[in-house]
């Protein structure tokens, strides 16, 4: 009986032996799957944390609040500041074109679609070659805008598409100004170009109310020769030819260009007859900006907007008033 008892014994401990290792296999899946189960939740939980983008603000009072961060990209576009026109035959206008948003790093692209017709300057100075119709565009990034200059003979030759000149489309803000005074006694406003800039643009010039008592660029034309200055075409007058060539001044019916290419001490004189015709009281103060511009700058003066632009690769550099 007892070698019979002993032998069970055996039996059941053999048995119980041979069971543990399954055990202790069982045991190793479930806890390598429990591992796997606990990185993939803390995983998506980080998932969800980063996309959430969220902001924790402390309130004192009412504890912990979360606000949610939303960022809209803005979509760049571009706006030629001119509808089409029609331009005569040898004479420069200067064109700009509105960028949206303001801060975009790309720089402003201009094309004609044909130079026979006319040219195109990056910094946007038109000159027109001849007669004919073509394509002016203004590109930034992927994205442009158009408008149509026609070459004509002389002012009052006709369009071959109606388009209205230059003059007319370049000076309707300052005719409706004029036009529309207030009733009221209030002083009138008028509506500015674009500023002016190489390769890169902002938003268009506010409404300034004009105070100054200072010459209207259109009536710069009259005393440009008794400064040194002489005539190339209806509305370009060059200082210097040659190697004694120190730069120009585009007039336009509501924006005269200085542009300063060698700074001669009979230039920097000449230029500051200019703005004191423009800036009576504070031409001073314009110059002494320009002097001083690092950058690309806009003020304001005797309720004229100026815009500074510094040289680039040994380019101009130009004073810009407006009316």
């Amino acid at each position: 009986m007892s070698n019979k008892k002993n032998s069970r014994k055996s039996s059941t401990n053999s048995s119980t032996m041979r069971l543990r290792p399954v055990w202790v296999v069982v045991l190793c899946i479930l806890a390598v799957l429990l591992v796997i189960l606990l990185f993939r939740a803390c995983s998506k939980t980080d998932d969800d944390t980063s996309s959430n983008a969220s902001i924790s603000v402390i309130d004192m009072n009412a504890g912990v609040q979360t606000i949610e961060e939303t960022r809209a990209v803005e979509q760049t576009s571009v706006k030629i500041d001119i509808p089409s026109c029609k331009v005569v035959v040898g004479e420069k206008i200067y064109v700009t074109a509105t960028v949206t948003p303001a801060n975009t790093d790309r720089s402003l692209q201009w094309k004609s679609s044909d130079d026979k017709v006319f040219r195109v300057s990056q910094d946007g100075i038109v000159e027109i070659t001849g007669t004919g119709t073509a394509a002016l565009t203004a590109t930034v990034g992927n994205v442009s805008d158009a408008i149509v200059i026609e070459g004509i003979e002389k002012n009052d030759s006709k369009s071959q598409m109606n388009l209205p000149s230059y003059n007319e489309v370049s000076s309707s803000d300052n005719t409706d100004a004029d036009s529309n005074a207030d009733n009221d006694g209030q002083p009138q406003q008028e509506t500015q170009a674009a500023a002016a800039r190489p390769k890169t643009t902002q938003a268009a010039m506010p409404s300034v109310k004009v105070v100054s008592r200072g010459l209207r660029s259109y009536q710069l034309a009259d005393v440009l020769g008794g400064l040194g200055f002489h005539s190339t075409g209806d509305n370009v007058f060059v200082y210097g030819e040659g190697d004694d060539y120190s730069g120009e001044i585009i007039v336009q019916p509501d924006v005269s260009i200085i542009y300063i290419k060698k700074n001669s001490a009979d230039y920097e004189s000449a230029v500051q007859s200019v703005l004191q015709n423009l800036l009576p009281d504070e031409y001073t103060q314009a110059w002494s900006n320009y002097t001083s511009a690092a950058t690309d700058r806009t003020f304001t003066l005797e309720g004229r907007t100026v815009r500074i632009v510094t040289a680039g690769n040994g380019g101009h550099s130009q004073i810009v008033v407006y009316n």
